[in-house]
């Protein structure tokens, strides 16, 4: 398989984060699709491995896009760091998250440690990164279809199908899973760092895998402000 390593900046909504780890009996059918490890969280994560993704977005009455990256940066007492940049497909900078989470996927309530990069504004020195509480970073990302869309598999009330599926970062052979709770088809697959390929809702807006590889290195370095509340929990 040839890995796309062209490193766009990915991006979601600023502030993407949260999704869910819960634990689930898997059925052998969920099993012989071939994504049983990325529902039950024994894919694993490797230092390096990144994913960007193209997301559709409204503003001001008008179809947009926005960028995210994903990446594993590092690990640390059992736990792994991510950073997820995000940004508008223009300047150079973007907002950056970095989060020290048990795997993939997670919960709110088990990430560690949060830090916050902001975005450097021209004209002005870099901002130094701050340490807010865990709970403190939250909104939409692509774990929560995973899980969401493992949970829909399992209960074996949706029509899947697998289907090869070709996006900006490649062609896939992905299980495509109706997810109800969103309104939406996501594609997964185990050749892909976070296994999402692809989603998109009955509107036509979507996620779309651009690039992805195994080359990541930290973005943030710095040592981070604290504000209260934070640190380990």
């Amino acid at each position: 398989m040839t890995v796309n390593k062209t490193r766009n900046i990915v991006r979601t909504p600023v502030l993407i984060l949260i999704c869910s780890l819960t634990l689930v009996i898997f059925s052998p059918t969920i099993i012989a699709a071939g994504i049983g490890s990325l529902c039950d969280g024994t894919e694993g994560l490797t230092t390096g491995q990144w994913a960007s993704y193209s997301t559709d977005a409204g503003f001001m009455g008008m179809k947009t896009k926005v960028m995210g990256r994903y990446a594993i940066v590092a690990t640390e007492d059992n736990h792994y760091w991510m950073e997820i940049e995000s940004a508008m497909p223009v300047g150079d900078s973007g907002m950056i998250i970095k989060i020290l989470i048990p795997g993939w996927p997670y919960t709110n309530e088990t990430v560690k440690r949060s830090l916050m990069q902001m975005p450097r504004m021209e004209g002005m020195d870099a901002m130094p990164p701050i340490e807010m509480p865990p709970s403190s970073v939250q909104g939409e990302n692509v774990s929560d279809p995973l899980q969401m869309a493992c949970e829909e598999f399992e209960k074996g009330v949706v029509e899947t199908s697998r289907e090869s599926v070709t996006v900006e970062a490649g062609t896939f052979s992905a299980t495509r899973i109706p997810v109800r709770q969103l309104g939406k088809d996501v594609w997964v697959s185990t050749d892909v760092p976070f296994g999402i390929v692809k989603m998109v809702d009955e509107d036509g807006y979507g996620v779309v895998l651009t690039a992805y590889g195994n080359d990541a290195v930290p973005a943030i370095t710095e040592m981070p402000q604290v504000l209260p509340g934070s640190g380990e929990q």
